[in-house]
């Protein structure tokens, strides 16, 4: 069988990797092939196994062969992407305009061949099983056990990967006109909710952050700052805007009886109930272990406004985590211009 073969192959190159490296491209092209089979079943047995190939031989492979690997994981992750789900998006947008409401023209480009969906939907569902799959596959082996092997711009290349991913999965969630029409036609319609992506941005975001602070803490790079700070900037917007929605009378808050679109409301709960760990725990809790000089540099720029502004939110982990990191880490900063500490505590100047 498939398994039993690949299983084989892992072990085979495990054990005489010192023999059989020179093979590696060969090797990823095969367990490539297998992730992009169209069987679910298939396409999971060749992420598996090249996860435990990794594992086995990610410390003994050479700055050369890391990048074969990095952009053999982005070649991957552009080449699964479910980008069906977005094509209807694109014939919506550069069809005709005259005459036809934006909903309409939505509706027409997803009908495709009378009232069927214009895509395998197995397919997609199978390209999407697989970016999740690659995901963990880049935090369990680069992240959590062989992030020292690898060089800096294989990382960097790894990271563009995640952020096409969490990027792609981003620009698809926030359809909801798209998602809806898809429902109706029939992709996932066992689910209660609409069809997402919100797994795939989420985790994506995650492992790209906690990777991204990694590199930065080894490599002080000011481009990785920026880029931490972009990330987190635009978690915390997405935050404070749905949260901002959902105490609106239309999205059913301020003793609103009915949500004038229960949908998007239904939406917005689930996308705020999995932000919250994603702000608390991944970026302030990423933002803790941050060195103190590295976080001292970044703290003016942005940490310290994007701190006063969580202050507003309403999960209680959240302001505790932001009180927490201005005890911790900001009052510090600030001891340095601080007054002497008779005269602050008790708000009197010092006794002669």
């Amino acid at each position: 069988t498939c398994l039993s073969a690949v299983s084989a192959l892992t072990r085979l190159v495990d054990k005489r990797f010192d023999r059989l490296g020179f093979l590696l491209p060969q090797i990823l092209s095969l367990l490539g092939a297998c992730i992009h089979h169209e069987s679910e079943a298939v396409a999971r047995i060749g992420v598996e196994a090249e996860k435990q190939l990794l594992l086995a031989i990610g410390g003994r492979c050479s700055d050369s062969q890391w990048m074969k690997i990095a952009d053999h994981l982005h070649k991957l992750f552009n080449s699964t992407l479910p980008s069906e789900l977005t094509r209807s998006t694109k014939q919506a947008n550069n069809g005709p305009t005259s005459g036809a409401s934006p909903n309409h023209r939505v509706t027409g480009a997803l009908r495709g061949h009378g009232s069927a969906l214009p895509f395998d939907s197995s397919e997609v569902v199978t390209k999407c099983v697989v970016q999740l799959l690659l995901i963990d596959l880049v935090y369990r082996v680069v992240f959590r056990e062989h992030y020292d092997s690898v060089p800096a711009q294989a990382v960097q290349t790894i990271l563009d990967a995640l952020h096409l991913s969490f990027k792609f999965a981003h620009s698809f969630n926030v359809r909801l006109d798209i998602r809806e029409k898809l429902k109706k036609l029939g992709f996932m319609r066992d689910m209660k909710q609409l069809p997402g992506l919100l797994k795939q941005e989420r985790e994506g975001i995650c492992v790209y952050f906690r990777l991204l602070v990694k590199l930065y803490s080894t490599t002080s790079s000011r481009e990785c700052a920026e880029k931490l700070s972009q990330v987190s900037i635009d978690v915390v917007t997405s935050l404070q805007r749905k949260e901002k929605f959902l105490k609106t009378p239309e999205g059913g808050g301020l003793g609103t009886p009915k949500a004038a679109d229960p949908v998007k409301v239904m939406e917005f709960e689930r996308e705020v109930a999995g932000l919250i760990p994603l702000v608390s725990d991944v970026i302030l809790g990423s933002l803790m272990e941050l060195p103190n000089e590295m976080f001292a540099e970044n703290c003016g720029d942005w940490i310290f406004p994007m701190l006063c502004d969580l202050i507003l939110v309403d999960d209680r982990g959240i302001r505790s985590k932001v009180q927490q990191i201005m005890s911790t880490k900001v009052r510090p900063i600030l001891g340095s211009s601080s007054t002497p500490q008779s005269s602050s505590s008790t708000g009197l100047p010092p006794s002669s």
